[in-house]
């Protein structure tokens, strides 16, 4: 038990002032004593001893809106030379028990979290505004899985992969890809405009500049390509179609394998084609080529029947580079 000499000074001071009650109660010699009041932010008399002095209790009440921290001294003599009995913060609503042995501390609701024990709720001011005691391993875990983003789900050993409910409506990817090796492995998804550039084997296309509209989706490798464009004016335009600007490249695959073709509508034409027209697309390149089909088969000169008023339509499917 903690005794106090006659005229030694039993002393606190807290880091808010007048938020922090104390209540004191002790045996002066032979008569029983006791005192209350508020801490200020300098030190603050919580009671003198007229005799020899023993502490029954000093409880501490942390009234504020956040953690205060408060220091309970011994001034031996009143002399000025303090003697530090305890250092603590206390949560909102928190209160201290010393009883000149030991030190409690209780929450606001009355459980005890002194000593070993942690708190399952107290990590930052977003959990409970306590960011003085340490929380446990389970609360931290708790709060990483309920607030932190869902990385993509692993279920290594699993004989079946669960079904995966996206209820958010959303799965996002980075703007960047990051490409995966493995392929049934999706790493990419892009939605975008692009705006194209038109040239033909000689003389000039003139595309109205509001009128240049392109989009694209793309999902993993595969890619859907549309646009719509208005000639705005000619000169002597002939031989083949080229449309340059599209936001990927096809793959350099196998043979063949890399072309793709897709529909095109052409309409408002200086003259009739002769049988229809041909999108194409060579592997490893993002230039669309504009044939003109017939009987006479590809490379027909569609480029002369455009003039100004010429709209053209296309979408294409292929796989990115």
């Amino acid at each position: 038990m903690l005794n106090l000499d006659s005229t030694d000074n039993l002393e606190g001071l807290a880091s808010v002032t007048n938020v922090v009650d104390f209540t004191f109660s002790g045996v002066d010699g032979t008569t029983l004593v006791s005192s209350e009041g508020k801490l200020s932010d300098s030190q603050t008399t919580i009671r003198t001893a007229s005799g020899i002095l023993r502490i029954y209790s000093l409880t501490l009440v942390n009234t504020h809106s956040a953690a205060v921290t408060v220091t309970i001294s011994k001034d031996p003599a009143n002399a000025g030379t303090l003697y530090r009995l305890f250092s603590i913060s206390l949560g909102i609503g928190y209160a201290a028990l010393f009883d000149g042995v030991r030190l409690s501390v209780f929450d606001a609701l009355g459980g005890l979290v002194a000593g070993v024990n942690v708190s399952d709720t107290a990590y930052a001011a977003s959990w409970d505004a306590v960011t003085t005691i340490a929380p446990s391993k389970n609360a931290v875990y708790d709060q990483m899985e309920l607030r932190a983003p869902k990385a993509t789900p692993t279920f290594t050993g699993q004989a079946t992969i669960p079904t995966i409910n996206l209820t958010g409506g959303q799965i996002a990817f980075p703007a960047t890809a990051v490409p995966s090796a493995d392929p049934n492995t999706l790493d990419d998804y892009e939605e975008g405009t692009w705006t194209a550039a038109f040239t033909c084997t000689t003389g000039t296309i003139t595309i109205n500049p509001d009128r240049n509209t392109g989009s694209y989706t793309k999902i993993g490798r595969v890619v859907v390509l549309t646009g719509y464009f208005d000639i705005n004016a000619v000169s002597s335009p002939s031989g083949d179609l080229n449309i340059a600007g599209a936001p990927f490249d096809t793959a350099n695959l196998d043979e063949y394998a890399g072309y793709a073709s897709g529909s095109v509508l052409a309409y408002n034409l200086a003259s009739a084609i002769d049988g229809y027209a041909v999108l194409h697309l060579n592997e490893g390149t993002g230039t669309i080529q504009v044939y003109e089909g017939g009987t006479t088969g590809f490379g027909n000169d569609l480029a002369a029947h455009f003039d100004a008023g010429t709209s053209i339509q296309f979408s294409i499917t292929f796989v990115a580079a």
